[in-house]
């Protein structure tokens, strides 16, 4: 479905034709207006360099080309996923960004790869039986929760006529009608470690938005050299453990702040009012241990911010 896009004030239109960025987007808020928040004034710098990591439908990488960027490199390995991806950057005149349809990994070679994700390969086992039941995030959401942290608040956002399409669009989910859209059978991608890409290209990135159903992990082990090269901000949207390809949460954080970056959970990311949380003390263990997500986190995910700035 076609459909008008609003966030921090850049309008576009989106084909989203399994509508699973509408089914994502909370009535009135948009589509992740948290990440948009925190990464608008980054892209604003000149010379800023937006690479777009799962980009899918090109939500992000339309709205950064027309929020300022210098540059923007969006990599989609899914086929069907890059096609519309093209389609929504031709319909709104991004022609200058590039497309790269490969997988960023922590080993550059060829890989499966299977509605939205990576499939686990030798060495690579999903971690973790967590089951996302209602019952146990509920208990979780009763306990305490860490306080403070700085607050951001996103400028107004909506798809076109909502809340009509998102009910209809989480209706269709419901009865599985948008299940045919995806890349569902499993093939070899090409995979490549973003050091090694950078390395090859010479673009390197100063923003970055990584959303990869599950390679969060094994992505950041292939960028080490490039999180460590110079100023950067960086959201990284977090699975549960068993969508993981490989790592832990633990694991992404530590991988992170050995870059030297300062990691802070984007709590509340899918609404206008959400909050920066340093991840310290109780704020980490809590992240890290999945037992303690709540059943919105659960389902929800989670997302981080880290940056360092010049």
């Amino acid at each position: 479905m076609f459909t008008r896009v609003v966030a921090e004030g850049v309008s576009f239109e989106l084909l989203d034709p399994d509508a699973s960025m509408l089914r994502d987007a909370l009535p009135g808020c948009g589509y992740e207006p948290g990440v948009c928040a925190v990464l608008a004034p980054e892209l604003a710098r000149p010379g800023s360099v937006f690479f777009d990591v799962g980009a899918l439908y090109g939500f992000f990488a339309v709205w950064a080309d027309k929020s300022g960027a210098t540059e923007v490199v969006a990599f989609e390995p899914g086929d069907r996923y890059a096609d519309v991806l093209e389609h929504n950057l031709r319909l709104n005149g991004c022609e200058q960004v590039r497309v790269e349809r490969i997988a960023l990994a922590e080993r550059t070679g060829a890989g499966s790869f299977a509605a939205r994700t990576r499939v686990p390969g030798s060495g690579e086992a999903k971690n973790g039986s967590e089951r996302r039941t209602f019952g146990r995030g509920l208990l979780n959401h009763m306990a305490p929760r860490p306080r403070g942290g700085e607050s951001v608040v996103a400028k107004p956002g909506y798809w076109r006529a909502e809340p009509g399409p998102w009910l209809a669009a989480a209706a269709g989910e419901r009865l599985g009608l948008f299940t045919r859209g995806a890349d569902q059978d499993e093939r070899e991608i090409s995979l490549e470690r973003l050091d090694d890409w950078v390395a090859r290209t010479g673009v390197r990135p100063t923003v970055m938005k990584i959303d990869i159903h599950g390679g969060e992990v094994a992505a950041v082990r292939g960028m080490r050299e490039t999180l460590a090269a110079g100023p950067i901000e960086l959201v990284v949207e977090v699975h549960t453990s068993d969508l993981l390809v490989s790592g832990t949460h633990e694991e992404l954080v530590t991988e992170l702040e050995a870059a030297g970056l300062e990691v802070c959970e984007l709590r509340g990311f899918r609404g206008r009012h959400c909050t920066l949380i340093p991840l310290v003390g109780r704020a980490r263990r809590d992240f890290c241990d999945q037992r303690r997500w709540t059943a919105t986190e659960l389902y929800f995910m989670r997302c981080l911010h880290a940056r360092r700035r010049s």
